[in-house]
């Protein structure tokens, strides 16, 4: 019998029905869910959607990026630092960018269980921001992965999907 309800409770943290791993920011229209924009998780996933864009299109350093509505200084900061990985300075929070050539902002953060999107506005070859989505998995030994990124042509304003703030 213990070991049913462990494998039970193994399943429903896997497979979405955690609390902790049911996240919306900004914060939706009747949700259950959490809304810290500076969760390690929302951190997490904000780190590798940022690193895999800019290996997928590179952009002149260095890029300040905007982080959702309630992000500590403390934390953007610690998103860049990571983001930027070993070319450090490369990827500064918004407030120390003002002389940045490229900007980077993060709309929407939805993760369930396993799975993540990523809204985010990310410049074209024109300047122009495109909202982009990133789609990342969690998978043990690898941490959060991007497994696909969509463009959303003609879109350069973020989305509201139901958030009680605009972004």
């Amino acid at each position: 019998m213990p070991r049913l309800i462990l494998m039970l409770a193994l399943v429903a943290a896997l497979g979405g029905c955690n609390p902790y791993l049911y996240i919306n920011v900004p914060a939706q229209h009747g949700d259950l869910a959490r809304n810290s924009p500076n969760a390690d998780v929302v951190r997490a996933v904000e780190v590798e959607a940022i690193r895999h864009m800019l290996a997928l299109r590179p952009l002149e350093a260095p890029v300040a990026i905007k982080l959702p509505q309630g992000t500590t200084d403390l934390v953007a900061a610690d998103v860049a630092r990571r983001a930027a990985g070993d070319a450090e300075g490369s990827v500064v929070p918004l407030q120390e960018g003002e002389d940045a050539v490229s900007h980077i902002q993060i709309t929407q953060v939805r993760i369930r269980g396993v799975f993540a999107e990523i809204d985010m506005l990310y410049p074209t070859v024109t300047g122009m921001p495109q909202l982009l989505t990133a789609y990342l998995e969690y998978k043990p030994m690898n941490d959060w992965t991007t497994t696909r990124v969509s463009d959303w042509p003609g879109a350069t304003r973020p989305v509201d999907h139901g958030g009680l703030v605009t972004p």
